[in-house]
């Protein structure tokens, strides 16, 4: 017997409208994946790299003048650093040499006075005693102006011993003048010629002798 469900089954069933949309196909979908050319994409890369390449050039040539300088600058400190060690150790070689006992006993030798003279104890108590009486000198004279400020007799006394004394000297002095006037009268001549060729000297006259 024929199978009817078999060959029912093979007969094209009847489309729904689902199956309708299935079938068709949305082409602007599958155009919109599609990856679309670029094209400045190159020409803004190159751009992109020309300018990077230009920076890096400017860049290292900046690097290289700072390193230049740099370098400059630490060879110069190295020959500064080398001479002040050569000048120190020219110093410590100069200090050893003169502080040596040899040089410096050659100095004393040279320099030095040998023949030494000390003092002796008395001589020193001398000086002592010495020292002291000024000091007491010293003290007397401050303190006899005080006294004689303090007493206004002790004053006109202390005066007329003063003056008493210039005139004993003046007395002295004429009495020698009598004695001797030649050499009074050449001193007093010596003097005055003397500042006469000095004022000549300051305005520039010629000095002549004996005038």
């Amino acid at each position: 017997m024929i199978n009817q469900s078999k060959w029912i089954n093979s007969l094209p069933k009847a489309k729904k409208a689902s199956d309708k949309t299935i079938e068709q196909i949305d082409h602007d979908k599958w155009i919109n994946t599609i990856p679309k050319k670029e094209a400045y994409s190159s020409v803004t890369k190159y751009t992109y790299l020309t300018a990077f390449f230009i920076c890096g050039l400017i860049f290292v040539s900046i690097v290289k003048n700072e390193t230049r300088n740099l370098q400059k600058e630490i060879n110069s400190l190295e020959s500064s650093v080398n001479l002040i060690k050569f000048n120190l150790d020219q110093a410590f070689l100069d200090h050893e040499i003169i502080t040596s006992p040899e040089n410096v006993s050659l100095l004393a030798k040279k320099h030095l006075d040998t023949d030494f003279a000390p003092y002796k104890i008395s001589q020193i108590k001398q000086l002592n005693t010495q020292g002291e009486n000024i000091a007491k000198i010293n003290k007397k004279k401050v303190y006899k102006p005080k006294k004689l400020y303090s007493d206004p007799k002790s004053l006109k006394d202390e005066i007329k011993t003063h003056v008493s004394k210039r005139i004993e000297e003046k007395k002295v002095e004429i009495v020698n003048i009598y004695h001797e006037p030649k050499s009074v009268i050449d001193l007093k001549k010596a003097g005055r010629w003397t500042v006469v060729q000095l004022v000549k000297a300051f305005l520039g006259m010629p000095i002549i002798p004996g005038r």
